[in-house]
């Protein structure tokens, strides 16, 4: 997103810059930092419950908001600027846009850090170290006012858990401790002693003195190197850890010995005195150009006067560092511009001027007087612009400024130590004295310790085997043994609530006082021990084996009991989730309660100190702080049970309320869509059956008429037919008629009405007349022959011919056509 507002330059500190450029340097930045805590992360997941690896996600987390959270400063430092700047039009609505993404991006992701950060599990093993720190120390001297014995029992408690503390860091140091060179008892005894003249617990300076060695120290110089970095951390106002860090960079990456840790702390010291920033900030930046100044030989007192003049001018420390370290590669690169420069004026690189003991004021002195010789600006000479405001800030005026700072660091001695020592406020006394109790108490305690070894050892193996037996059981035998407890451990305090509910209940119906007094007693005397301790065990023993035989040999006896075993772990952890979910406050109040008791108990003892011992002038003080203390506490238990009261209200109780409310009304909603969608369905019924009783009329009546017209044009289409076949078969007739009758005139032989006895030829044409019949050849014969021979017998079989002759049928066929026409009133023909 850096590259969607390049192009806005806007002012930052004493820069003119472009912001792309500074976003980028601080997201390297948080990149870095993020790269580290994901690293974390991935171990984290090997090992969750490794107290190092907490620590360092809480830190890194810490890291990574402060980093965020001066990059969304830059931001807003930038924010008027901008905003003026596209009023003036000078940058589009794109840039302008992405400039509102990336501070809202910025925003949001701070927001998450600090989430995250507060959720840490280091944050939760902070407060549990911060417990067991002020409450081993602390129980005891406020058991001065209790009888004698209980103040023995809780000075020897606190004195143990105390000693069990320091034993498990001290066995962290063993592991890479050299005890050849320091016994472990003697580095117990110098850390003890450093811890109770700084203030810091020893636990915390014992995981210094791990981490020094882990760095490279030598076993014998540690405890000496944490004494410096303790009093570094607190006179630079930086954590022990992060002082550990830039001091071990810093002997590291210049070889130095451990005997000038001391020197290395009071430069850092100085540095932050002459200049605008901490040494928690120079903790975070430094070894970032400690490797680049090595390289070329510029040395810590060098590095420490450009950072004291860099920030004195008003560059933060992170930008101080890029700019520094960019010039630096410049001036030590061959072929730059400067590094000729100086080649061609003094015949040596960059990195032989500082180690024949040159100043880099001296070094720039000599840039600036080639530039003015060439009328160039100085920044003309650079290629990184960066570079250029280093050695134009860090020359200033003349080499003299430089000079006289970098003198002033050299004669930094006792500078740690003076800062130290303004910071021994009454706080920091009580602190302190505070500490030496407990250091006190870690002393007993090991005596405690080590005296009731045996017991302890003889305890622990004694548990070591009891849950190696249990272990060795079979599940079903093992679950048998829960069911038990779980049942021995519920009975009692449910039988109670029943009795004293039955005995409220009694109290309003009196008829039923003796069965309840009878329960309630029964209850209570549950609740009470009823036997001694052996013959419960005893009871339980047999109890245990019985069932365990029956587990063992009885299938539906092992179902119940296992149905019942998961039964009550579905509820408990149903129950212990709501806890959990819901009522977390209670813990947090709960907390609240015990840290401000431990504090109370602080003051008070204070208090005591001072009215014992005459130091009336402080007694003012001391009441202030007792009030102070109860109304802090006061306070935040009211905020804790507010919130978490309002949360238990607006999370828990109201979306069971809508929960419910919602049941309802969909219940509701439900009914009365039923009963709408019921009435809906038995009007459409109605509106269909008198649709469909107006179809059936409609269709019938359609139907008939269909029918009625079928018929019509049946009927029509018959009578049509008729007619059309009719005049068709007239024309018929009337055609062969004509025709018959036009052969029969044009080619008739005769027309014999008196008859023929003999037809000449084939073929012959004759007009027959009515009542004539016509002979064939044999029956003609026939006849002829009868009537030769006189037999008189005229007898003729005549053979009924159904061919009509063409003049037979014309004729006939004329006189059917007359008689038609004369049917159909047609005249004249």
């Amino acid at each position: 997103m850096a590259n969607d507002i390049k192009g806005i330059i806007v002012r930052i500190g004493a820069d003119t810059t472009d912001l792309s450029k500074a976003m980028s340097s601080a997201n390297r930045s948080i990149s870095t930092t993020q790269k580290q805590l994901n690293e974390v992360q991935k171990a984290l997941k090997l090992d969750p419950s490794n107290t190092d690896l907490l620590a360092q996600k809480y830190r890194l987390l810490t890291e990574k908001a402060d980093e965020t959270r001066k990059k969304l400063q830059t931001l807003k430092d930038a924010q008027e600027q901008v905003e003026e700047q596209y009023r003036n039009g000078e940058i589009d609505q794109g840039k302008y846009d992405a400039f509102r993404r990336e501070l809202i991006s910025t925003e949001n992701q701070l927001k998450k850090l600090e989430k995250e950060a507060a959720k840490s599990n280091a944050a939760i093993n902070s407060f549990g170290e911060k417990m067991k720190d002020i409450g081993g120390k602390l129980t005891a001297a406020g058991k001065t006012i209790m009888p004698l014995s209980a103040a023995v029992v809780g000075i020897g408690t606190a004195a143990a858990v105390s000693a069990v503390d320091f034993e498990d860091a001290m066995a962290k140091v063993s592991t890479i401790a050299d005890t050849t060179e320091v016994p472990l008892d003697e580095l117990r005894s110098q850390i003890l002693s450093l811890s109770s003249q700084t203030g810091i617990s020893a636990s915390e300076i014992a995981d210094n003195v791990y981490n020094a060695i882990s760095a490279g120290q030598k076993t014998g110089d540690a405890v000496n190197f944490v004494t410096n970095s303790t009093k570094l951390a607190k006179a630079g106002f930086a954590d022990a850890g992060a002082a550990l860090d830039v001091l071990t960079t810093i002997l590291n990456a210049y070889g130095m010995e451990a005997s000038e840790v001391t020197n290395v702390s009071d430069m850092l010291i100085q540095t932050q005195n002459l200049g605008k920033t901490t040494v928690a900030e120079l903790s975070s930046s430094m070894g970032k150009v400690i490797p680049t100044a090595n390289a070329c030989n510029v040395q810590l007192d060098q590095l420490c006067a450009g950072y004291a003049k860099m920030t004195a001018n008003g560059v933060a420390t992170a930008e101080s560092t890029t700019y520094m370290n960019s010039m630096l590669n410049e001036l030590g690169k061959s072929g730059t511009t400067v590094s000729d420069i100086l080649k061609e004026r003094t015949g040596k690189s960059f990195a032989e001027l500082m180690e024949n003991g040159e100043s880099l004021a001296d070094v720039l002195s000599v840039l600036k007087e080639s530039a003015d010789e060439q009328n160039l600006s100085f920044g003309d000479l650079w290629s990184s612009a960066e570079a250029g405001k280093a050695g134009l800030i860090l020359l200033g005026e003349s080499a003299d400024d430089f000079n006289t700072t970098l003198t002033q660091m050299r004669e930094s001695s006792g500078a740690t130590d003076s800062a130290f020592e303004k910071l021994q406020t009454n706080s920091f006394k009580i602190n302190k004295a505070v500490n030496a109790v407990k250091n006190t108490f870690i002393v007993l305690g090991g005596v405690i310790l080590d005296t009731f070894s045996p017991a302890i050892e003889a305890v622990t193996g004694g548990i070591q085997k009891l849950c190696n037996w249990i272990s060795s059981l079979p599940m079903g035998i093992q679950t048998i043994i829960v069911v038990i407890g779980t049942l021995i451990a519920s009975a009692g305090p449910l039988l109670v609530v029943l009795g004293t509910l039955m005995t409220s209940i009694g109290s309003l119906a009196p008829m039923f006082s003796t069965a309840v007094t009878a329960v309630s007693a029964f209850s209570a005397g549950l609740a009470l021990p009823i036997a001694p301790i052996a013959a419960i065990a005893a009871a339980v023993t047999a109890l245990i084996l019985i069932i365990a035989d029956l587990y063992k040999n009885n299938e539906d006896f092992r179902n119940n009991i296992q149905i019942i075993w998961n039964s009550i772990k579905e509820i408990l952890s149903t129950v212990l989730t709501e806890i959990q979910t819901n009522f977390s406050f209670v813990w947090d109040a709960v907390k609240v309660i015990v840290e401000t008791a431990l504090n109370l108990i602080v003051v008070a003892t204070q208090f005591f100190a001072d009215v014992l011992s005459g130091n009336w002038k402080n007694i003012s003080s001391d009441i202030t702080n007792i009030v102070t203390v109860l109304k802090n506490g006061i306070l935040s238990l009211f905020t804790v049970l507010k919130d978490g009261i309002l949360n238990l209200i607006t999370n828990v109780l109201y979306p069971k309320l809508v929960s419910v409310w919602n049941t309802i009304k969909t219940a509701v909603l439900q009914k009365v869509t039923e009963i709408k969608t019921n009435a809906v369905n038995k009007f459409n019924e109605l509106v269909t059956s008198l649709v469909n009783m107006g179809s059936s009329f409609y269709n019938a009546g359609v139907n008939a008429f269909s029918s009625l017209w079928n018929g019509m044009k049946e009927i029509w289409r018959s009578l049509r037919d008729w007619v059309t076949d009719t005049i068709n078969w007239l024309k018929d007739k009337l055609a062969f008629w004509r025709s018959a009758n036009d052969e029969m005139n044009d080619g008739a032989d005769g027309s014999h009405a008196g008859g023929l006895d003999y037809v000449p030829f084939d073929g012959y044409k004759a007009i027959l007349h009515k009542g004539e019949r016509v002979l064939t050849a044999q029956e003609n014969k026939t006849y002829k022959n009868n009537t030769t021979n006189k037999s008189g017998d005229t007898n003729v079989s005549v053979t009924q011919n159904f061919y009509n002759s063409s003049e037979n049928t014309a004729r006939k066929e004329q006189k059917e056509l007359q008689r038609t026409f004369r049917k159909l009133g047609f005249t004249g023909v």
